[in-house]
């Protein structure tokens, strides 16, 4: 039992420290900070006041449905940017020798680089979604609570490309670049109107990548003219997926991990 505690501390302790130094290291630049919290609002709006207009005139029943998907993404990609933005730099991290510091610690090294940095800009993506997903409840509570509901599973598809890049980066040189097109392949199919734009044969794009998860079917789900919980069962099947999508992105990084060349250290862990 002791044994156990001092453990649980040991934890507690590195993931302190870690998220305190990232944290501090940001807030202390501040006017940097102020400045990219500024400019990614401006960004976002121009985004989203762009496409609104184009919607408008071409799909205006998409408009609610786009709205909180916009927000469930917002969120989820806010939230891991600022609790795991290490993940967001994994492939630089190893690219540039900075992960081998992970592996002789206590922690499972992803966990540790993962929470190695943190974005403050991030709070704009968080605080912007959540502004979305209230003015989604306003016109309809229901597709509101679903979109809370899409935020999980975002978060792991998106974790789990993350991670995937990493252990690319781990068994081929740039590997990191593949890693980066998923991610952002993914994130542009999931951040402009796709669903409703993308007709017939284009709409496999959607069901072959994981746009599936990060935009299909959440629009669909807030689209649906349907009772809550149907769209309910729906999600939450996909979000189940979607986290061993993400325990099988973490094995395939520690399969790639241990045949990666290190120094000691990584003889050391295994």
């Amino acid at each position: 039992m002791q044994k156990k505690i001092i453990i649980i501390k040991r934890w507690w302790i590195f993931i302190s420290i870690a998220l305190g130094r990232t944290l501090r290291a940001d807030w202390s630049l501040l006017s940097n900070a102020l400045m990219g919290l500024l400019t990614m609002t401006i960004v976002h709006g121009l985004q989203l006041s762009a496409t609104w207009a184009l919607l408008s005139q071409l799909s205006p029943e998409s408009l609610f449905p786009y709205l909180g998907q916009q927000g469930a993404l917002l969120v989820a990609w806010g939230f891991i940017g600022i609790a795991a933005d290490g993940l967001r730099r994994l492939p630089l991290t190893i690219e540039n020798g900075e992960f081998e510091s992970c592996l002789g610690a206590p922690l499972p090294p992803l966990l540790l680089a993962a929470l190695s940095a943190s974005s403050v800009i991030s709070f704009t993506d968080l605080l912007l979604g959540m502004i979305l997903i209230i003015l989604t409840a306003q016109l309809n509570i229901n597709a509101a609570l679903i979109a809370l509901i899409c935020i999980p599973m975002e978060f792991f598809v998106f974790t789990s490309l993350f991670i995937l890049g990493g252990a690319a980066s781990l068994r081929m040189r740039r590997g990191g670049a593949v890693g980066d097109f998923l991610v952002f392949t993914t994130l542009t199919l999931s951040s402009f109107p796709s669903v409703a734009g993308f007709q017939g044969k284009s709409r496999l794009l959607l069901f072959l990548s994981p746009a599936l998860f990060t935009a299909y079917l959440p629009f669909q789900s807030l689209n649906a003219k349907v009772n809550l919980i149907t769209p309910t069962i729906v999600i939450l099947i996909a979000t189940f997926v979607a986290i061993l999508f993400m325990f099988f992105s973490i094995h395939i990084f520690s399969l790639a991990l241990k045949k990666a060349e290190f120094s000691s250290l990584v003889r050391m862990r295994h």
